[in-house]
């Protein structure tokens, strides 16, 4: 995540899209399966780095890690901020390789056959959430030249209008 830019405030909540987590959840906890590259926007609170769930991994995290605190390791969210990131589920490696990253330590896990029916996960920046209209067309000016990947939500009642 880059840093905070100066007067801009930090997250106050999740989006209407993000899953809500706690600091101890992990994809076991939350029983979120798929296949790879299968993927979730998600919402940590602030001030998951003490929590005591470990973390396997680094870039690439074990299910059994805690997926707030991997979001801190991996530098996608702040633990005195808290924040939206991607949760991505991605084939399964060998070993999780452990590291101290962000003043959070994850550790080294030699993966054995049928450990686990769910896939490791890698966090990523969530794209910008941004409101639109119900009239709101493919070629309105919103949608040319977007800086980064954005995510757009429409009012509830969109889908009732003729």
């Amino acid at each position: 995540m880059k840093p905070q830019p100066e007067g801009e405030e930090a997250p106050e909540g999740p989006s209407t899209t993000a899953m809500l987590l706690t600091c101890e959840d992990t994809l076991e906890m939350k029983k979120l399966k798929g296949f790879a590259g299968k993927s979730w926007r998600a919402f940590c609170p602030k001030l998951c780095m003490k929590t005591e769930k470990f973390i396997f991994g680094t870039q690439i995290y074990h299910p059994y890690s805690a997926i707030c605190k991997a979001a801190i390791h991996d530098g996608k969210i702040k633990n005195d901020q808290g924040g939206e990131f991607i949760i991505a589920l991605t084939p399964m490696p060998h070993l999780f390789f452990g590291t101290n990253n962000n003043q959070v330590k994850s550790d080294s896990l030699q993966v054995e056959k049928g450990m686990t029916d769910f896939l490791p996960f890698t966090v990523q920046e969530a794209p910008k959430v941004e409101d639109i209209e119900c009239d709101t067309k493919a070629d309105d000016p919103i949608f040319k030249d977007p800086v980064g990947m954005r995510t757009y939500t429409c009012p509830e009642n969109c889908s009732k209008i003729p």
